[in-house]
């Protein structure tokens, strides 16, 4: 089976029974009449609309808008027609299920509508980078998208505000401390926590789910005594020492990612939480100028891969990308001994001599080189290579 990028195996045995039903269904394409699929909007951009029951007449629970589409996927046919695209993988796409199993069975893409493949800006966007954005930035939008109740004089209200109000100041402080970008850290904010109203927001100060497992989401979460140090927390902590940490058991790549490789693998059970980030990325930067679309260079690399201090492998090994497609944040290129490198922003957060600090603040000028051969590059970055300290600080 495939599913949000991962490839994986489940028991063919199907439980029927009128007792209880934790198995699945076979079904023939002939009886699929909503299966999830993307499109092409009429402002360009791609939207992924998510399929509640396939075997039921237009039955579906919701649509993520991603971001601008991809130049190979079209609005509408020679008839004027809107085309739908099928993929589970998100990369490559397809406008007919059947060539679609049949490439997945095979194992390749030749069937693809598209022939490069195609990386979500946001859901590769590395943890360890900056917004362009400030923190009123933030405040503002907020205020004004975010269904925040306030009073006459503009203050939030005492009755069902979202505990994400006036909380700019500390997503952008978690940022420059803590080196975890503020715009996904809200994004994933918003998600866990229905735009900061959630039951766990409001009696917890929990931002994030950490620790609402799946079993006893409520009173397993973790209580903060604030907000704020709910997100500072989380920046440091659950980031730049945890997932985004590249000897931690859960670092699949510091990018959201999918099923596959990201944050997304161990977070949540949720297939398509990634694509919800994303979502709430996208529409903040649109609401605020599309300043942070393709700022950065990204890549991935194409197989596991190791970090070095400088670009040479004599020189002290930093850490290992451990799997194909963990994102890189591409800064800048050098060659030496006739062979090109490129130059990374470091995951792992260490001092001057490149050796790990934890729980310290994040030190923005660490940077790792990498065989420019063992990473390939997924955007153009509209300012070519710059680092995160390019950004003004507000």
């Amino acid at each position: 089976m495939m599913i949000a990028g991962v490839t994986g195996w489940i028991d063919s045995v199907l439980y029927l029974d009128a007792s209880g039903y934790d198995g699945f269904d076979i079904v023939p394409l002939s009886v699929v009449k909503s299966p999830s699929y993307y499109y092409v909007n009429g402002s360009n951009e791609l939207v992924h609309r998510l399929s509640r029951k396939i075997t039921a007449n237009n039955c579906y629970a919701t649509s993520l808008t991603l971001g601008p589409a991809p130049s190979s996927l079209k609005q509408k046919d020679e008839n004027d027609n809107m085309i739908k695209y099928y993929s589970y993988d998100g990369i490559y796409f397809y406008t007919s299920l059947e060539s679609m199993l049949n490439d997945y069975k095979n194992g390749i893409n030749i069937n693809a509508v598209n022939k490069i493949p195609y990386y979500n800006y946001y859901m590769y966007l590395s943890n360890h980078t900056k917004t362009s954005y400030s923190s009123l930035n933030i405040d503002e939008y907020i205020r004004n998208n975010m269904g925040i109740k306030q009073d006459a004089y503009g203050n939030a209200s005492n009755n069902g505000s979202s505990r994400l109000y006036g909380s700019g100041t500390f997503f952008y402080y978690a940022q420059q401390k803590y080196g975890v970008n503020a715009i996904l850290s809200l994004s994933l904010s918003r998600n866990e926590t229905a735009n900061g109203t959630s039951k766990l927001a409001v009696t917890k100060n929990n931002g994030f789910g950490l620790n609402a497992v799946d079993s006893n989401p409520i009173h397993a979460a973790n209580w903060y005594p604030t907000f704020a140090s709910s997100i500072l927390g989380y920046a440091s902590k659950w980031i730049t020492d945890g997932y985004a940490h590249p000897v931690d058991w859960r670092y699949f790549g510091p990018q959201f990612g999918d099923k596959l490789i990201g944050m997304n693998v161990k977070y949540a059970s949720d297939t398509y939480w990634s694509e919800k980030m994303a979502s709430n990325y996208y529409s903040l930067d649109t609401a605020l100028g599309l300043q942070d679309y393709n700022y950065y260079q990204l890549g991935v690399v194409t197989g596991p891969t190791n970090a070095y201090k400088e670009a040479n492998t004599s020189s002290k090994l930093v850490y290992k990308y451990p799997e194909k497609e963990d994102a890189v944040v591409i800064v800048g290129e050098v060659t030496s001994n006739g062979e090109k490198w490129y130059k990374l922003v470091s995951d792992l957060n260490v001092n001057s001599n490149y050796d790990y600090q934890s729980r310290n603040d994040y030190n923005w000028n660490a940077y790792v080189y990498v065989k420019a051969n063992q990473v390939k590059k997924i955007n153009k970055g509209k300012n070519g290579y710059v680092t995160p300290n390019s950004v003004t600080e507000y």
